[in-house]
């Protein structure tokens, strides 16, 4: 199976815009929209759908972006779980960027990156495949070589440590 290459690029020079558009109303940031718009046509190109109709292909290029939109969201609502718990708005702004300042922002990767880099490094390993790669556990733990109930233990514990992590330099922050 493939696309008609000149298709495919009449198709997305006619959408390309409004898509972009629709993902930004979608997901509220242009930069992601962006990006959001480029993977539909990666993931389209790459799958290669028998398909020679113009139509046919905005459809299946539409039914994709939104299956993305869903996607991303799912993603989003994993990665605030890591990060918001008993109702800590300092930890929340951390994993929502949209409510925090450039400052705040950076001294929260900082602050991320520095107690992601004290956790071992299969616990490492494991919450980044789950969190910033999307996997679940079943493909974390194929990944990792590891039984399904071995990568929850490390997610739990990596999530754990984060949770403490992240805490205490919010108390240093506000001591400082």
């Amino acid at each position: 199976m493939s696309v008609d290459h000149e298709l495919f690029g009449r198709v997305c020079g006619e959408i390309g815009p409004a898509l972009v558009r629709s993902l930004w109303n979608r997901v509220g940031n242009r930069c992601d929209a962006e990006d959001l718009a480029q993977t539909v046509f990666v993931r389209v190109l790459a799958t290669g759908p028998d398909i020679d109709d113009a139509e046919a292909l905005r459809r299946y290029m539409w039914r994709t972006a939104g299956n993305l939109v869903l996607s991303a969201g799912k993603r989003r609502s994993r990665e605030l779980a890591v990060f918001a718990w008993d109702g800590d708005e300092a930890i929340a702004r951390i994993a929502d960027p949209g409510t925090a300042g450039f400052d705040e922002q950076v001294a929260a990767r900082v602050a991320v990156r520095q107690v992601l880099g004290t956790l071992p490094a299969r616990e490492r390993e494991a919450i980044g495949l789950q969190y910033i790669h999307g996997f679940t556990y079943a493909e974390t733990a194929a990944a990792m070589g590891l039984a399904t109930g071995t990568v929850k233990g490390y997610v739990s514990s990596a999530k754990q440590r984060l949770r403490a992590g992240l805490a205490d330099s919010e108390q240093a922050g506000v001591a400082a």
